[in-house]
């Protein structure tokens, strides 16, 4: 099993009712295997596109973000996703 706790900048520009973003990530992640699990230092790269289509709510169309560990066993992700964004 992997968990990562992870955060950095953000870059992004509104583009009609466009949001294109990128950003850079870097924190900690946990690798549990049977009989045991590592801890070490974890980085990650992405980026995606929201768009606004209402006042107060955004729709991630789409979002990657590349994540490696560099704990002993190592493991790296992809991960995609979409959804709601609740701007503060």
């Amino acid at each position: 099993m992997f968990h990562s706790g992870l955060a950095g900048p953000e870059v992004s520009f509104q583009h009609g009712h466009l949001r294109p973003f990128a950003r850079a990530l870097f924190g900690a992640a946990r690798i549990t295997k049977e009989g045991g699990h590592n801890t070490g230092f974890a980085w990650g790269a992405g980026g995606g596109l929201d768009w606004k289509g209402f006042e107060k709510i955004r729709i991630r169309l789409v979002q990657a973000d590349y994540v490696r560990s560099d704990a002993r066993v190592a493991g790296e992700n992809l991960r995609l996703s979409f959804g709601v964004v609740f701007p503060f």
